[in-house]
């Protein structure tokens, strides 16, 4: 089972991250907390956003004013516990569904190709959007802000 999250590490200095991701929160980052000791950002960007699905947290940064021994500070990218939870619940929900409405046991195993067709949604969306992350952050650690 792959993990839901990512790590990235920064050269930048804490306040210069939190400045550049100030400039960016709008259209695709979320404002979640920004503060002296931590940053804690909701994104979702370009075809998610044209679709509204933006608004649904998705997917968090989160960002702790500690350096590492290397003086680079981690940012870990995770999908959010929200998402979790809808993704285990939709499953869930179908089978009381069936339970209910009295239906062939055969229809339950359709259960079981729900989880791995979500949970595959969320991997792939994890994996797009943070590849997206990246591209910003070396845009941030190089001046270039867009």
């Amino acid at each position: 089972m792959m993990n839901l999250s990512r790590d990235y590490y920064t050269t930048l200095d804490f306040n210069e991250l939190k400045d550049g991701l100030k400039r960016k929160v709008g259209t695709n980052y979320k404002l979640g907390l920004i503060d002296n000791q931590k940053i804690s950002l909701y994104c979702l960007k370009d075809s998610y956003t044209k679709i509204s699905l933006d608004r649904v947290p998705t997917c968090k940064i989160e960002i702790k004013n500690e350096k590492q021994e290397d003086g680079r500070i981690r940012i870990k990218f995770a999908i959010t516990e929200f998402s979790l939870i809808i993704v285990g619940l939709i499953p869930v929900i179908y089978i009381l569904t069936l339970y209910f409405a009295k239906a062939p046991t055969t229809l339950y195993t359709v259960s079981g190709v729900l989880y791995v067709i979500l949970y595959s949604s969320l991997v792939f969306i994890l994996r797009d959007q943070s590849e997206k992350f990246e591209t910003d952050l070396k845009g941030l650690e190089n001046g270039i802000i867009n």
